[in-house]
């Protein structure tokens, strides 16, 4: 006899997902009266089915929905530190996010020359 241990790993699935397998196993097991199918046995078959099947597409879908921006950025920042480089998208983003890109000249400074002094002085002379 096949230890079950053995042949049986577990899984936790979304409430959508259970009630999904529950009504598959209703519909499976309505008229068949020659076994039973539990949802155990749904899921495990679906699941076996599907890796026979699945395309690059699917892959995506499923990288589409799982997709964490948090993640993304550990992992852009794990490869800077590595290579000591930032994506020049990045770069840019973080840039314009510090407002650096927007952010007002300094005026350049007027130097004093004799001509401006001595133009002061003759004002504040002639005004006196």
């Amino acid at each position: 006899m096949i230890n079950k241990e053995e042949v049986v790993a577990k899984i936790t699935v979304t409430k959508e997902a259970e009630e999904a397998v529950s009504q598959i196993v209703i519909k499976v097991n309505e008229g068949f009266e020659a076994g039973r199918v539990n949802r155990q046995d749904v899921a495990s078959w679906i699941i076996s089915r599907f890796i026979e099947s699945f395309s690059d597409v699917e892959i995506q879908q499923l990288r589409s929905a799982f997709f964490n921006e948090i993640a993304l950025l550990e992992a852009i920042l794990k490869k800077a530190k590595q290579s000591g480089n930032i994506p020049a998208e990045l770069k840019a983003a973080l840039i314009g996010q510090m407002n650096m890109a927007s952010a007002p000249s300094r005026k350049s400074k007027r130097y004093l020359t004799r001509e401006s002094i001595n133009d002061g002085l003759m004002k504040d002379e002639e005004a006196a």
